[in-house]
């Protein structure tokens, strides 16, 4: 379920009553609100409650915690996920947020001092969470140099899920860190699920990504998303990108399923080239011993 808690000063009586009367693996959305001691106060009423059904835990800039208690709050046993908004991280805080043990780093318009610096070691020595999103128009590493830094580490990555947003970045086929990017999904060993957002004129992005993920031995999702719905795509580059993603399908065998808009791909190609492969491999799956 979802708690959304908006304009309060969270006192420790008010988080009391709050979770020792919520369900278990609840969200708590925290919206434009102060937290009494900078949070002292809900990380007290955590540990006195020990099983207090908090899962996912919001928070933003207009809603701040205390680094000394956000960081005991990212220690909670209880929590799995934390899901941050608009905060910009120094490097200590940087360093403290990727390696505590979350399953989910939910991270929308975010900045980092370090330039992501933390987080890339992070994922390339195996560390970090199960599930990463990097979202938001106005998310950033900084410079390119970050951001192929952080792709590079993706192939060493140990995470089950990715979701990115690289519109703004990849706006102009920005050839070099699209390389970077589609070379380490090449060497990735573990991704189950990868959610681009892009835009539909990326044209080398689609061609190396489904390049990439060809013989990837345990991606079964692929999304696809556009922030420029609307814009005119011609059909013969529709059909040459159905035609790109059938050659992938061919050789690839965990792939089961793929979604992106209806207004950028073929049909009747996508039923013919693309769709018997994705069958293939859900029900190769399903059958196996």
């Amino acid at each position: 379920g979802l708690s959304t808690v908006e304009g309060m000063q969270l006192t420790a009586s008010q988080c009391q009553t709050f979770f020792s009367c919520a369900p278990k693996d609840l969200i708590f959305t925290f919206q434009n609100c102060l937290f009494a001691d900078g949070g002292k106060a809900f990380y007290d009423v955590q540990v006195s409650l020990k099983d207090s059904g908090l899962s996912i835990f919001r928070y933003s800039q207009r809603c701040p915690v205390e680094f000394d208690h956000l960081r005991k709050i990212l220690q909670l046993r209880c929590l799995s996920g934390v899901v941050v908004d608009h905060v910009d991280f120094d490097e200590e805080q940087s360093r403290i947020l990727v390696e505590s043990p979350l399953k989910l780093l939910y991270l929308h318009n975010c900045s980092f001092e370090d330039g992501g610096e933390a987080l890339a070691t992070a994922l390339k020595a195996g560390r970090g969470p199960d599930e990463l999103a990097l979202c938001g128009s106005a998310f950033s590493f900084k410079t390119k140099e970050n951001w192929a830094r952080f792709f590079s580490s993706l192939a060493t990555a140990l995470m089950k899920e990715l979701r990115i947003e690289l519109a703004r970045l990849f706006s102009n086929d920005r050839s070099d860190l699209v390389d970077t990017f589609a070379r380490a999904l090449e060497q990735n060993r573990c991704l189950e699920v990868i959610s681009v957002t892009i835009h539909s004129s990326c044209d080398k992005l689609f061609e190396r990504l489904f390049q990439a993920v060809t013989t990837h031995p345990s991606l079964r999702t692929l999304d696809i998303y556009f922030t420029d719905r609307g814009y005119y795509i011609a059909d013969e580059k529709k059909k040459s990108r159905t035609r790109s993603l059938a050659e992938t399908m061919k050789h690839n065998k965990t792939l089961e399923f793929v979604r992106f808009s209806d207004d950028l791909y073929d049909k009747g190609l996508w039923d013919k080239d693309v769709a018997p492969f994705l069958e293939r491999n859900l029900y190769r799956r399903r059958l196996a011993p």
